[in-house]
């Protein structure tokens, strides 16, 4: 069997509008070679030491981990799941993509009911790491040094982003050249530098996802929450928002059981489960 949301968000074979394989498929009859559909919500008895437990067939990792902000939280939000890539997910954007978004790496992940949840994706993580170890070097200091700073809303803004970048959302080389620190006294200030410049273009892709969309809450997960500046800045760049960040790290493993184990959940469960800390 295949499981709708890992054909719906990561290929090209699935039609958002006619919420079938896109047609090229069905005319070239490779429809048909592929395995049937099932929902998510179905399970089966599972067999040896599995018997007598009910066994679902999987679910996307990031559609999972949509599932208990979809149960229990009622006012309109974006999940933002940070690491090596941020993935921004907006589960209430009904515009289908436009080719200046696709271009830039944004796409359609899905819901285990099939609607698109239309994302944007930054190597942020990646690109925090290239270029710390570019200012550790430089300035001969601990590669963690950055986990020492913490955020001067006055000083952050009184910091000059890097300029000349040609940098994107869409990029993954974030190497410069080792004269560009010489316009920094110390790591402090080239780092935050990095960060208001890494800022700038995570804004931008947060953009691609709430155009024409009215957001309340921006949620966090994933490693990068424990940056400060990072979740400080975003917080106080959408200061007419709720954003808020936690502390779980089984999200995707909860909306799998929750998708095969319907129970009540609500935004009191999630708040409490998650460790949710209003930023």
């Amino acid at each position: 069997m295949s499981e709708l949301c890992s054909i719906g968000c990561h290929t090209s074979l699935w039609n958002y509008s006619s919420a079938n394989y896109q047609d090229w498929l069905i005319q070239e009859e490779i429809s048909d070679l592929q395995a049937p559909i099932s929902s998510s919500e179905k399970t089966s008895e599972g067999v040896n030491l599995l018997k007598g437990v009910s066994v679902g067939i999987g679910l996307h990792d990031s559609s999972a981990a949509l599932v208990p902000y979809l149960k229990a939280v009622k006012k309109s939000f974006i999940l933002l799941s940070t690491g090596t890539m941020n993935v921004a997910l907006n589960p209430f954007c009904n515009q289908s993509l436009l080719e200046s978004e696709l271009n830039q790496g944004c796409l359609n992940y899905m819901t285990p009911n099939g609607q698109a949840v239309k994302a944007s994706r930054f190597f942020m993580g990646g690109a925090h790491e290239q270029l710390s170890k570019s200012i550790a070097s430089y300035f001969d200091c601990s590669s963690d040094f950055f986990k020492t700073i913490d955020y001067d809303p006055l000083e952050f803004d009184q910091t000059t982003p890097l300029s000349n970048t040609n940098w994107s959302i869409s990029s993954t080389d974030f190497s410069l050249p080792k004269e560009i620190f010489k316009n920094y006294s110390s790591p402090t200030e080239a780092y935050y530098a990095i960060m208001k410049t890494l800022l700038q273009i995570q804004f931008t892709s947060l953009a691609f996802i709430l155009r024409g969309v009215k957001i309340e809450r921006i949620y966090l997960d994933g490693g990068f929450q424990k940056n400060q500046i990072f979740i400080k800045h975003l917080a106080r760049s959408f200061a007419d928002l709720e954003v808020y960040c936690n502390d779980f790290s089984l999200g995707a493993a909860l909306g799998a059981a929750l998708s095969v184990h319907p129970t009540n959940f609500d935004e009191k469960n999630l708040h409490a489960i998650y460790g949710m800390e209003r930023i």
